[in-house]
């Protein structure tokens, strides 16, 4: 598995220490943040050597299956925030805390936002998952794969750069990728 650190600088912010609920301004309710997640992963499921190339990350850094059996995962951290990353993503299926009344978490469609909990409890079905929590606590640890239908080969994460607790928690899932023994590589977007 490997890890994608995307550049993020919030515009215009004001330090996140004197807001109570930080997390729900900062990373739930942040439109611009959410906006380039949809991004990333609507570029991972339909072009995903343009968006490697675009990130300029060597496409041999990790080997993706055909785009037609690529599965991607936007991972939020609450249902309040998977229904917010819906807006991003709006024909993209949000599982949330329980499966599908039908059943197909079995086999779920390659292309949806899961909350932490419901990946957690049925593993997350997705070659890429792009990481929109903004906290930390190591991923797949504890995870069950009895129903995943794909493994992770990729986790694509927000280097975020500011402000200043945001930019913390970056560092702490930067370490906590390396004491899980995962290939970082930076992206630098181009342009």
């Amino acid at each position: 598995m490997r890890v994608l650190f995307v550049p993020y600088r919030e515009k215009g912010s004001s330090d996140p220490k004197m807001l109570p609920r930080w997390k729900r301004r900062w990373v739930w309710r942040n439109d611009a943040r959410n906006s380039a997640l949809g991004e990333l992963a609507k570029g991972f499921a339909m072009k995903p050597k343009r968006t490697l190339a675009a990130l300029v990350v060597d496409e041999d850094f990790v080997k993706l299956p055909r785009r037609s059996e690529l599965r991607v995962l936007l991972l939020a951290e609450t249902a309040e925030h998977a229904d917010r990353l819906s807006e991003f993503c709006p024909d993209w299926r949000v599982d949330s805390v329980r499966p599908q009344p039908d059943g197909d978490f079995l086999d779920p469609p390659a292309r949806r936002i899961a909350t932490l909990t419901h990946a957690y409890e049925y593993g997350p079905c997705a070659h890429v998952v792009v990481r929109a929590t903004g906290g930390t606590g190591k991923l797949f640890e504890g995870w069950s794969y009895e129903y995943s239908a794909a493994q992770p080969l990729l986790i694509v994460d927000l280097d975020d750069a500011t402000p200043v607790r945001p930019a913390r928690e970056a560092a702490d899932r930067r370490r906590e990728y390396r004491e899980m023994k995962l290939r970082i590589a930076p992206a630098v977007p181009r342009g």
